[in-house]
């Protein structure tokens, strides 16, 4: 079973799991976009980071890894 969780107050998804309690996890910024978006395996987990330019287009992402 996959359990998908939101924001009480935004309705934003914060993170799904499977079964094994496994699976990603996301911020957003105040606009509503993604900020952040953790993956389920690794360790350390490997992250995303968007970046966005002044017209809300995304024009990067960069990950912890390298």
């Amino acid at each position: 079973m996959t359990t998908w969780t939101y924001d009480a107050y935004r309705g934003w998804l914060s993170s799904k799991r499977d079964a094994n309690n496994l699976g990603c996890d996301y911020t957003y910024l105040a606009s509503g976009r993604m900020n952040t978006r953790q993956w389920a395996r690794g360790t350390p987990r490997i992250q995303a980071t968007y970046s966005y330019d002044n017209l809300g287009l995304q024009t990067g992402v960069t990950y912890n890894d390298g």
